[in-house]
Parts: C-alpha cells; sequence; structure tokens
C-alpha cells in the first residue's frame, strides 16, 4: 500500500489542513431503507442485519480503534408526523446495534434511516 503524505489539500481556490480532513471527517456512515430493508449508500460499511421492527445491526468494514466512537442519525417515515427517537446500544469497535421509533412507545421501519460514525479507527 502506498502512502501519501501532504500537509494541507487545495482544489486551486480552497485549502483545508489535511488534520482537519483525517480527525473532522465521518470515519463511517449508511443510509438505509429499514423497510426493505437495504443499505442505499455507504462508506465503511460491511452489511446491515435487520433483527425486528425498527432493531437494526451495523457492521463497519474497518473497526474503530475503541468503543468511544460518536454517531449522529437522521430519519424520515412516509406520511408520518409523529416524533422520532433512536438510540444506540451493544456499541463495539466493529458493530452496533440501532433502535428507531418509540414515539408513543411504538416502534417502526423508517423509510429513510442514515447514520455518521466519528471517532478513531483501528
Amino acid at each position: 500500500m502506498s502512502t501519501i503524505q501532504a500537509a494541507n489539500i487545495s482544489d486551486g481556490t480552497d485549502t483545508v489542513e489535511t488534520t482537519y480532513v483525517v480527525n473532522g471527517s465521518a470515519k463511517t456512515l449508511v443510509n438505509f431503507d429499514g423497510t426493505a430493508p437495504a443499505i442505499t449508500s455507504s462508506v465503511n460499511i460491511s452489511s446491515l442485519t435487520d433483527h425486528s421492527i425498527g432493531n437494526f445491526s451495523v457492521f463497519f468494514t474497518n473497526s474503530f480503534g475503541a468503543v468511544d466512537w460518536t454517531v449522529s442519525s437522521a430519519a424520515a417515515r412516509a406520511n408520518s408526523r409523529e416524533d422520532q427517537a433512536q438510540s444506540v446500544a451493544d456499541m463495539a469497535t466493529g458493530s452496533t446495534r440501532t433502535f428507531w421509533g418509540w414515539a408513543n412507545d411504538v416502534k417502526w421501519d423508517n423509510d429513510y434511516s442514515c447514520l455518521q460514525f466519528w471517532g478513531d479507527l483501528a
């Protein structure tokens, strides 16, 4: 494998330090349809497992170095304006479990679910 070392990256107009790109970018992300379920786009995701309604496991291609990574999420359900919540459990360096729904104590599969993860890869 080759290694490129540079202090800055430029497109000719804007310049950014490579430390910002390495440390400030999401290391993995996934967008999936929970009603199918199927991954519609991803970076550093090897697979998705559907356990039950609103209950999924996401597996990373390259693991994080520790279980101190962070996650942000967004979801949408067709023709619904109900409050939505997402929680993460079973955090590991190579995977996590996510739960969707819970508005009015009801779980559901979203038509659009998106998760982004930040942390140091192993």
